[in-house]
């Protein structure tokens, strides 16, 4: 049976709820959902939710304890002001001793095809290859701006993560990385990508991009992106600054794997979070002013959902 792990804080409830039941539709028997949340209570709602779903097996939800954790304090590098970042990392001190692997997804990737074939050969993948984690490489690393020192010269992307557990917990993972974190001895622009990327370095198994096919933002206008995505993605992971939640990051044509699955769970047609900056308002008159909210399968919908947004805060 597959264990499928999640780390979020209240701000994501409805983007995570979204991943989750993404993960369920798809999925082709039961599983085991494990989340650390920093304020279980304000997910009451969506558990009860997702605990109906035919393909749920159990559900766990941990209340995260950050207490003498030294959470460092510079967020520059992230859209989120949020220790949750960095909760994946102390998984050893919540999950059961008795799974053996385990995959975390972050709470703004998506399932969009049947994971059960490539979920499989990923993990005979890992246990052959007698290593704790597998993980897609971000980029790599030149000397020039080789800030961590990598030996291996890979940055880790640290969105999608097949964890084989029992190793983790004889390497001593979530004691190295609270040590690491204590005594900082480098600053951690990338968070817990930077923690991972210099305790790996380079030693995990490269995941298979079909399962973090990661969406930038960049290739919105490039169509052979999405006869790629409907070929080979399995999870599209939007790890680009633009979400598809977010004012300007609809009118990505790529926001469209994220909205079908919230069209089906809300009764919304566009999903808009909003943290109020005049530049707000100017992406809305500029799309309306060249015309280009109309490019949007349902324009009304998205600015009347816009401007209860911006009334709200």
């Amino acid at each position: 049976m597959f264990n499928f792990l999640y780390c979020f804080e209240e701000s994501y409830n409805t983007q995570a709820y979204c991943s989750i039941m993404s993960l369920l539709d798809h999925s082709r028997e039961k599983v085991n959902l494990f989340i650390l949340h920093n304020n279980v209570n304000s997910f009451n709602d969506y558990e009860q939710l997702v605990i109906k779903h035919e393909h749920l097996n159990s559900l766990e939800v941990f209340q995260f304890d950050e207490n003498n954790i030294n959470f460092p304090s510079n967020f520059k590098n992230s859209h989120l002001n949020v220790n949750a970042i960095y909760y994946r990392l102390f998984i050893e001190d919540y999950l059961p001793k008795n799974i053996e692997f385990i995959l975390y997804v972050d709470s703004d990737a998506y399932f969009i095809k049947d994971y059960h074939s490539k979920l499989i050969e990923e993990i005979a993948k890992l246990e052959k290859g007698k290593r704790t984690l597998s993980a897609q490489t971000g980029h790599k690393i030149t000397k020039v701006d080789n800030r961590l020192n990598l030996k291996s010269g890979k940055f880790l992307n640290s969105g999608i993560l097949l964890i084989n557990y029992k190793l983790w917990i004889k390497n001593k993972c979530t004691f190295n990385f609270s040590k690491m974190l204590n005594e900082r001895k480098a600053d951690f622009d990338w968070h817990d990508q930077d923690i991972l990327s210099i305790f790996f370095d380079g030693d995990y198994e490269e995941l298979d991009e079909s399962l973090n096919f990661n969406i930038y933002g960049k290739q919105r206008l490039d169509l052979d992106l999405y006869e790629k995505i409907d070929n080979d993605a399995i999870i599209v992971h939007y790890s680009g600054k633009f979400k598809p939640w977010s004012p300007k990051g609809i009118f990505a044509m790529d926001s469209i794997y994220y909205h079908q699955i919230y069209r089906k769970l809300f009764n919304n047609k566009y999903h808009i979070v909003n943290v109020w900056t005049p530049n707000t308002l100017r992406v809305l008159l500029k799309n309306i002013l060249n015309l280009k909210v109309f490019k949007l399968e349902y324009p009304f919908e998205y600015v009347k959902i816009l401007l209860k947004s911006l009334f709200k805060n």
